[in-house]
């Protein structure tokens, strides 16, 4: 039965329907991104036009691929001896539109770089104004603790005269 028959309900489980539908889904371009195997959505295209495409393009031309076996996922490839975990294409094949070539990740690297520099700037500034700020009610502070001893001095100095004047007057009677 064609897919057009299984969605009209001609007698199929709703497996099979629900399985269809999808099938249309798929085949229309309803605007959604192409799928993988896995359902994830596929990588952006090569723009073509820049140099990673180029060497990509040598590579397809030539029949097996251009790869520089030094960058780190040429390191990794089972041809130049490495385990092959990262199954990532050479970094000089890396197209550079592509949001996760070599450049793109620069890119953002430099802008998360620019970013901690500015809060670390702000941080540094508002920490400077904290300290000032800090030393100056410290050094209020000390001077408010000062005279309070000062005062205190007086007070006992006043206190100690009295204690000395009663005592004298004590021993005169």
């Amino acid at each position: 039965p064609s897919a057009g028959a299984a969605a009209s309900g001609s007698g199929d489980s709703p497996l099979r329907r629900a399985s269809a539908v999808a099938a249309m889904g798929r085949l229309s371009s309803g605007g959604a991104a192409p799928r993988g195997a896995r359902g994830k959505p596929r990588p952006a295209g090569r723009c073509g036009a820049c140099e990673g495409c180029a060497n990509y393009r040598a590579g397809l031309e030539r029949g097996r691929s251009v790869d520089c076996g030094v960058c780190g996922h040429c390191r990794d490839m089972t041809k130049f001896g490495g385990r092959g975990r990262l199954k990532q294409i050479c970094e000089v094949r890396f197209c550079e539109a592509h949001p996760s070539s070599r450049k793109s990740r620069l890119a953002k690297q430099a802008r998360l770089q620019a970013v901690n520099t500015a809060w670390a700037e702000s941080y540094m500034e508002e920490r400077d104004k904290w300290e000032r700020g800090h030393e100056e009610r410290c050094e209020a502070q000390r001077a408010a603790r000062e005279a309070r001893t000062a005062q205190r001095a007086q007070i006992r100095a006043a206190r100690l005269a009295a204690r000395r004047e009663a005592r004298r007057r004590r021993e005169r009677e």
